[in-house]
């Protein structure tokens, strides 16, 4: 198993997932849709490449841990700081 392709893999959801959600949150397009599922398609590819490297199971375990942090460090870069 080649984990420097893992962390690639890894790093290609991160950023599939993250332009999904911003044309999913973000301003209005004509394309919007088209636009996002490509990068469903892609998370789906990235899913298939880590399914054959580490099997179905562990797979989508990276799957759904990469896809949380995503969520988890948009959500800290949008948390409005708190004033005294």
């Amino acid at each position: 198993m080649s984990m420097s392709e893992v962390a690639r893999l890894r790093q290609q959801i991160a950023s599939e997932y993250t332009a999904a959600a911003r044309a999913l949150y973000g301003y209005a397009s004509v394309t919007r849709h088209e636009f996002i599922e490509a990068r469903m398609t892609m998370l789906d590819t990235c899913h298939q490449k880590l399914i054959y490297l580490l099997g179905e199971r562990e797979a989508t375990k990276v799957l759904v841990e990469t896809i949380e942090q995503v969520d988890d460090k948009e959500a800290r870069q949008k948390k409005i700081p708190e004033v005294c």
